[in-house]
């Protein structure tokens, strides 16, 4: 149509552009309305979750480097004989507690003795909290015995 058409029509073009704006910011508003609601709660979940996992990485890192820096004869180092448990944590080869905020983080370490070759020794530690669990695997070849 043209514009003498629409004149004649009565028709006016005049709000029309105006309100196809007004349309586009209340969609896009209601858009981000209903996003921050589905995004918050994500955010706050991984937050929490990401902290929790952060200090199990934590404690199990400062065990390796505690396991790795002490010799292999050490009574932390022993095996129970079982080199097929590394993933126990019913019946770990050793364990110990530790606390922060009220939260208790149990750890378990086990050893492999001769893994994965001879004079090595495979040692994983897990740290078990709430639900989740982080594991870490490190490798210490065994030191010379003085005579």
């Amino acid at each position: 149509m043209s514009i003498t058409a629409t004149k004649k029509a009565g028709l006016d073009n005049r709000g029309i552009g105006l309100l196809v704006i007004i349309i586009a910011i209340f969609v896009f508003f209601a858009a981000s309305v209903i996003s921050l609601f589905l995004v918050i709660p994500i955010v706050k979940s991984h937050k929490k979750g990401g902290g929790e996992k952060s200090y199990s990485q934590l404690i199990a890192e400062e065990l390796v480097k505690e396991l790795q820096s002490q010799n292999t004869d050490s009574p932390n180092l022993e095996n129970d004989y079982d080199n097929q448990d590394l993933d126990d944590t019913e019946y770990p080869d050793h364990s110990r507690t530790t606390t922060r905020e009220g939260e208790i983080y149990n750890i378990v370490w086990n050893i492999a003795d001769d893994s994965p070759e001879p004079g090595m020794k495979t040692v994983r530690v897990i740290v078990q909290h709430n639900d989740s669990d982080y594991r870490v695997t490190t490798y210490i070849r065994e030191t010379e015995k003085a005579e």
